[in-house]
C-alpha cells in the first residue's frame, strides 16, 4: 500500500465524505474516485487521523438492579413486584 495512496484517501472522506464510516466510504472511494482499499486498511486509517471511533458506546441498562432482601428466610414473588 502506497503511503501517499493512503494520505489521499484520507483526506477525501475528511472533505467529501465525513460523516460515512469506513464500508461505505471505501465503497464510495472505489466507485467515484477509483481508489480501491480494502475496508479494515481504511478503518485502521480512518481511526489514526481521527474520523472514526473504534469503540461503541455501551448501552445503558434496562432494568436497574433490585434491592436486597431485608431477611434471608423471606418468600419471594414470582411476579417481581417489589410491595
Amino acid at each position: 500500500m502506497a503511503p501517499e495512496l493512503l494520505e489521499r484517501a484520507i483526506e477525501l472522506v475528511r472533505t467529501r465524505y465525513p460523516d460515512f464510516g469506513p464500508t461505505l466510504a471505501g465503497e464510495q472511494l472505489a466507485q467515484r474516485e477509483g481508489i480501491t482499499l480494502g475496508r479494515e486498511t481504511l478503518r485502521k486509517a480512518m481511526i489514526a487521523a481521527g474520523l472514526w471511533s473504534s469503540s461503541r458506546k455501551r448501552r445503558p441498562k434496562v432494568h436497574p438492579p433490585r434491592e436486597r432482601r431485608p431477611c434471608s428466610g423471606e418468600l419471594v414473588q414470582g411476579d417481581g413486584s417489589p410491595h
